[in-house]
């Protein structure tokens, strides 16, 4: 959402500043994709780190307003694919990368320990994995949960919610008396074991590689994202995070509010060109009573994917019409 919302509002704001007498002055509470002095080259930008809420307090002597946006730009999306390029910790993304070798075609695959989520969403990813290694024995995998920001070390992550005047609105945003990275943390361990226990079922039954890059900083994640070929996701940050910057096609899956009609061509409306992903048919999904989220609404029930068989022959039939090629090595 920081890409699609603020970046994509700065971006634009900030390009048409070029060669205008002036700076651009940002409050900057978080970068967790990257840092918003590289956003637009030539334009004149005065970036104000936050590590404090304290700072935001009290008598401000300019006028602060939030930019938003609602679309992502083409070109915004190229420059964030260069920075990451370049920002990347290859100590971190080249063993990952280097397993990745020789294969395709290579499948982006969402987990979710909780909230918004299929009851079987295990069973479901497993007998999508195993079909399409059967199918492709030089696919591989790579296992997605939870992203750390590109700022993460900024202070302001470990200030207490409880602190200053601003606390109650805190503990509204963070739904915790903590700071957000603890949160982050807890979730992140919760998500990854998981991932982890999913994955070493999945070796004892395939060659294939199958890769978590859960836990990652996110600018590590985001530029490995760029090796898949196509993904299946959970509706929401789990598939922007890859469709919404690399544009490539995949499926989501989701609760009946999610996977509804018009939601698909919505997605891709979000971004400049975007391709619109293929959605599991609502037939298929049905809603559970459970809301494991702190907003109690329609779309963040959880649910339980019906006839999975037919669910994974779907996505694989959408994966062989839309994928290149090249990455089609059929087994004999």
């Amino acid at each position: 959402h920081h890409l699609w919302n603020e970046l994509a509002a700065l971006f634009l704001y900030a390009r048409e500043r070029r060669g205008i007498e002036g700076s651009l002055c940002i409050n900057a509470i978080y970068e967790p994709l990257l840092p918003l002095r590289h956003l637009a080259p030539g334009a004149a930008l005065h970036v104000r780190r936050i590590e404090r809420f304290a700072q935001l307090t009290g008598f401000q002597e300019q006028m602060v307003t939030r930019l938003g946006s609602t679309r992502i730009p083409a070109a915004l999306r190229e420059e964030v694919i260069r920075e990451v390029a370049e920002r990347h910790d290859a100590e971190v993304t080249n063993p990952c990368a280097a397993r990745l070798q020789d294969r395709g075609p290579v499948v982006w695959v969402s987990l979710r320990h909780d909230a918004r989520t299929a009851d079987n969403q295990e069973h479901f990813l497993e007998v999508l994995i195993t079909t399409i290694a059967a199918r492709y024995p030089a696919a591989a995998f790579l296992l997605d949960g939870f992203s750390y920001p590109a700022d993460f070390a900024n202070p302001i992550y470990r200030q207490s919610a409880a602190d200053g005047r601003w606390g109650i609105l805190r503990r509204l945003i963070f739904r915790s008396k903590g700071h957000l990275a603890g949160v982050m943390q807890s979730r992140e361990r919760a998500i990854t074991a998981l991932i982890a226990r999913f994955q070493r079922r999945l070796e004892a039954r395939l060659s294939n590689p199958v890769i978590s890059v859960s836990g990652m900083n996110l600018v590590d994640s985001v530029y490995l994202a760029h090796l898949a070929d196509y993904y299946v996701c959970h509706a929401g940050t789990l598939q922007h995070k890859v469709a919404w910057i690399y544009n490539i096609p995949g499926t989501v899956h989701s609760n009946t509010a999610g996977v509804g009609p018009g939601n698909g061509r919505w997605l891709a409306r979000q971004l400049e060109d975007g391709v619109q992903p293929a959605m599991v048919p609502v037939e298929h999904i049905h809603d559970l009573d459970t809301i494991r989220a702190a907003n109690q609404v329609a779309r963040n029930r959880d649910y339980h994917i019906r006839n999975v068989d037919t669910v994974v022959a779907g996505i694989i039939a959408d994966m062989e019409a839309r994928i290149h090629p090249a990455a089609n090595s059929v087994a004999p």
